[in-house]
């Protein structure tokens, strides 16, 4: 193996917190999409740390037959997925100079059908995101009242409880997914947008120009885990664990 230096901010997550309860399936899913490779579930099951997970995505990846910066192949893929007066865009141009919030989704949809890569997901308001957890327990308390006043304590109650405390937050924010138009968290500015567009396409890009370094895997990947389980990409290192 290369040795890779990675330089990182702030003090590192010693573990990630995956308890088994199908996040490590969802993000074991992610990097396969991302890098498009294959892990074999005997490979997964012995994976303790992210640095481990990193050496074998290495391993599954074509032998690099290039020196294309795949940064800025991925920004110049997004670039003319942006349309007329493209050539005058540069990476600090900022997204909200190109297109309004309510034409962001827009903006996506055909990015995502121009150049056929996953783009990282807007997300609903922050106003209504609020809204939607501050009612979530109320809902769950109507849950548990309306069986107790109907007809008195009973597993109806913990039913309705569980049914209400569940299915708000899911139905919530499934029907507002359309509303959906807030940038991806650290992403301002075109070359934000291109370097999440890399790590959630990293495979399938370094395929097409032959050319990868370990380095840019190693961003790629943090960048795939940190959007899965919340973590600033920077505070994941080789030793961060999974459990």
């Amino acid at each position: 193996m290369v040795a890779v230096s990675w330089k990182t901010h702030g003090p590192i997550v010693g573990s990630l917190g995956l308890a088994g309860d199908g996040d490590d399936t969802a993000l074991i899913m992610s990097v396969e999409r991302a890098f498009d490779i294959r892990l074999a579930d005997d490979e997964v099951s012995r994976l303790r740390t992210v640095g481990e997970l990193h050496d074998l995505v290495v391993s599954k990846l074509p032998r690099p037959m290039g020196s294309v910066c795949l940064a800025a192949h991925a920004f110049y893929r997004v670039r003319a997925g942006l349309g007329d007066g493209a050539r005058r865009i540069g990476p600090r141009t900022a997204i909200d100079d190109l297109v309004r919030p309510v034409e962001r989704r827009g903006l996506w949809r055909r990015l995502r059908e121009s150049d056929g890569l996953d783009m990282p997901p807007l997300a609903v308001p922050r106003w209504l995101s609020t809204v939607i957890l501050a009612l979530w327990p109320l809902m769950a308390l109507l849950g548990l009242l309306v069986p107790l006043f109907q007809g008195g304590w009973s597993n109806r109650c913990v039913l309705g409880a569980a049914v209400g405390g569940l299915l708000f937050p899911l139905l919530a924010f499934g029907m507002t997914k359309p509303l959906a138009r807030e940038l991806p968290v650290g992403t301002v500015d075109v070359g934000d947008l291109s370097r999440a567009v890399l790590a959630l396409n990293f495979g399938r890009l370094a395929r097409e120009s032959g050319s990868w370094r370990e380095d840019g895997v190693w961003r790629a990947l943090a960048g795939v885990i940190g959007s899965e389980v919340s973590v600033v990409p920077e505070r994941i290192g080789r030793r961060t664990r999974f459990i």
